[in-house]
């Protein structure tokens, strides 16, 4: 502690005497590897940047690299510093035309594949009328590193409008950079934790896009009905998407640019997989098909895809190869496989109206919004967990952002342990509480925000993981308090090559005019209840099948009820809401 008091002193009588030469954003910190790390610094006033970095405060014997300011790119570069030592902490200065101007602290990570205890954090949703306040908590827990999973800075709300999407406009791309980089409380993180950062839909190009168009969801309350549209956009916008954060972030190696920004890297023995959700995605609603009738009915066909082929090659490939403990996958939206349930009430419900949040919707709205996520492109979502579950690729855990508020399940519902950490500085959804408030159980069921609580506060994701035995998710809120926490036992400690309790159950004809046929993914042996609105019990009975049963609900009168399913010898209770009309 004492010989940084003493960095500190002498940097600052350094800095006394600098001249005009000023770093305008940055230092941003990324790219990090066991013996190298990447820098972005932008100045309007200088030419030369060089940085140097020693494990001494004295600087005696420096690794130095050198750059110079690129004026068309925003007056800004990115340097590469390399030679440096796994897991060792660094002093660095950086130079704008020989004269210092900035210091701080970095640690590179471990060797890939060394065993020990590590800590990142994860978080997403940073709307620009909040300052990341959380970043005093984040720092307090001390992680190797922070991943950003999209909506950092919401540009397409702040740059962009309805006819004119954000990356199409001049100096938009490069101004949500600025944002970023300026944040009163992020600087300070930025300068001395490595980030990584994956875009969503805010900060790619609008509110609910795919790779070529962007979703409207829009309840007429002249017709009392949902429209959904789809609204084309010219290529070169997520192209301009992607050469933005090419140019402005320092990040890691990028496979294939041509089909976005998705990336891998590794920190000792765990390993990432950064997914981008947007590039290669097909429109939203092109799941929902209309009927003879004129209802939505989800049918989407075998190329609705939220991947791509040429992210799913990557994916599986590198999944298969790897040989870390510990397997990360970062998606910016939802993976949580029964997130498919919520969504198929809602369109059960299309000819229902209700409040939400002071505004008169029906459910086809609902349902419009969630198939943004996972729960709208079933397709990718079983092939990834195929391709886990038979080839025995082991502890994987997804991390997700996007719903503005932040929960955790351990597979049971999600199908992998799922840690959502998706309000870092957004007002809170609520959405893990009005699931938990309508299902049985939650669909999150390790706990999170309006579980078991009231906390609705800002809050982040930590990862701590204990060698090759555990891994513990956190949910930590701006006040460093615990939301909720739970600890993934490794697949060699559990005795389970392929950790999960997660059964795939779907009840169909929805509305059921009294006969419902359950299918479920494995042979269920338990008891199944039926509950009407009003939580009465209507019928119970233990069952045994294989894959699917018919369930009588002839004497049930018309009206929204709930199925729960328990399986012999497990605690969680499965749920399913279906409508009777006859």
């Amino acid at each position: 502690m004492k010989i940084r008091y003493v960095f500190l002193i002498l940097s600052v009588i350094q800095l006394i005497s600098a001249n005009s030469q000023t770093i305008t954003h940055g230092p941003v910190i990324g790219g990090m590897t066991d013996s190298q790390f990447k820098i972005y610094v932008r100045s309007v006033d200088a030419v030369n940047v060089r940085v140097d970095v020693s494990e001494s405060i004295l600087f005696l014997t420096p690794t130095s690299a050198t750059s110079t300011i690129d004026f068309q790119k925003d007056s800004s570069t990115i340097i590469t510093v390399s030679g440096l030592q796994p897991n060792t902490e660094y002093y660095y200065k950086v130079f704008l035309d020989n004269v210092h101007v900035f210091n701080d602290q970095i640690t590179t990570f471990p060797s890939d594949g060394q065993i020990g205890n590590y800590v990142f954090g994860v978080g997403s949703c940073v709307s620009h009328n909040h300052p990341q306040q959380i970043v005093d908590a984040i720092r307090m827990n001390y992680p190797s590193l922070f991943i950003y999973t999209g909506d950092w800075g919401y540009p397409d709300q702040l740059y962009g409008n309805s006819s004119n999407y954000f990356p199409s406009i001049t100096g938009a791309i490069e101004n949500s950079y600025h944002d970023r980089y300026a944040d009163l409380y992020a600087k300070s993180m930025l300068s001395s934790i490595p980030i990584d950062y994956i875009y969503d839909d805010h900060d790619f190009v609008k509110d609910n896009c795919s790779g070529q168009s962007a979703s409207s969801i829009f309840f007429n309350p002249n017709t009392q009905q949902t429209s959904l549209n789809e609204y084309a956009y010219s290529p070169s916008l997520k192209r301009n998407s992607v050469l933005g954060y090419d140019a402005y972030f320092p990040h890691y190696n990028l496979p294939d640019t041509s089909n976005g920004i998705y990336h891998s890297y590794k920190m000792g023995n765990t390993e990432f997989f950064v997914l981008d959700l947007r590039f290669s995605r097909t429109a939203n609603t092109a799941c929902f098909v209309q009927d003879s009738t004129g209802k939505w009915v989800f049918n989407p066909d075998s190329s609705h895809t939220i991947l791509g082929d040429a992210q799913k090659l990557w994916l599986s490939n590198a999944l298969l190869n790897s040989t870390a403990d510990w397997k990360f996958i970062i998606s910016p939206v939802t993976y949580n496989k029964s997130f498919s349930q919520i969504m198929n009430l809602m369109i059960a419900l299309q000819d229902f109206n209700f409040n939400y949040n002071g505004n008169t919707i029906d459910g086809m709205f609902m349902a419009g919004i969630l198939c943004d996520g996972w729960a709208g492109f079933p397709n990718d979502r079983e092939w990834l967990f195929d391709v886990c579950q038979n080839n025995n690729v082991d502890n994987v855990i997804i991390i997700s952002g996007d719903t503005h508020s932040s929960a955790i399940d351990d597979g049971v519902n999600s199908g992998f342990p799922e840690l959502m950490a998706a309000n870092l500085a957004q007002e809170n959804s609520k959405i893990a509480y009005y699931i938990d408030s309508i299902y049985v159980n939650s669909l999150f069921n390790m706990g999170g925000q309006g579980i078991s609580n009231y906390n609705f506060n800002y809050a982040f994701g930590k990862v701590e993981t204990f060698g090759a035995d555990s891994c513990r998710l956190s949910l930590i809120d701006n006040y460093n308090d615990l939301i909720a926490s739970y600890t993934v036992l490794s697949s060699s400690i559990s005795g389970n090559k392929f950790p999960s309790n997660y059964l795939d159950v779907n009840i169909y004809p929805n509305p059921s005019k009294g006969s419902l046929i359950i299918n479920t993914s494995n042979s269920f042996d338990g008891l199944f209840q039926i509950y009407s609105s009003d939580g009465k019990l209507q019928m119970q009975s233990e069952i045994k099948f294989n894959n699917n049963t018919n369930i009588d609900v002839s004497e049930l009168k018309n009206g929204i009820y709930l199925l729960t399913l328990k399986p012999e010898g497990m605690q969680s209770v499965i749920t399913r809401y279906f409508i009777v009309a006859k």
